[in-house]
């Protein structure tokens, strides 16, 4: 499977609705290559209207090529959280030059975020042994990051922040 979530909002069919107020809760997830896919700037039917509001607790999810793939576009609308969650890599298989629905990812990390609004991130676990960055996030409003846990931990490397307004 490609991913467990993906924003579906294609333009040409014109939605008028906002998309948010998601919550997705108490969900195990095992062997998909994404857990939750958004690219409002040029992803496949996801173009229409921009994801606001989305929360994601108690995730359960095994055997991910990455957990999070994140362009919220220019307006940096999203606002998302996750808490009591854990998220673990595939191991055996590379993920370089990984592209979804024809689109080159930016970053091999594992949580990968660029032009967002809000991206809270409470009691979670992220899972790979890897030289790239666990967690990336760029362009962003504001970063709030509380009981996070790299694993294996290996000291520095594990996160890379650039040009966020705020991070807590």
């Amino acid at each position: 499977m490609l991913s467990a979530f993906v924003h579906f909002s294609p333009k040409d069919e014109n939605p008028e609705l906002t998309s948010g107020n998601w919550l997705i809760e108490n969900v195990t997830v095992k062997n998909v290559d994404q857990f939750y896919n958004y690219n409002f700037e040029n992803g496949l039917w996801q173009t229409g209207q921009p994801a606001t509001d989305i929360c994601f607790s108690n995730i359960s999810a095994s055997g991910l090529i990455k957990a999070f793939s994140i362009n919220g576009g220019n307006d940096r609308q999203l606002k998302l959280t996750v808490r009591r969650s854990d998220f673990a890599y595939r191991e055996g298989i590379s993920a370089k030059g990984e592209s979804f629905e024809g689109a080159k990812s930016r970053t091999n990390s594992f949580f990968s975020a660029v032009n967002f609004g809000i991206i809270e991130l409470n009691n979670i676990t992220l899972q790979k042994a890897d030289a790239e960055p666990l967690l990336n996030c760029k362009d962003g409003n504001s970063l709030i990051v509380k009981n996070v846990q790299f694993l294996p931990s290996s000291g520095s490397g594990q996160s890379l922040f650039e040009n966020i307004g705020e991070i807590k």
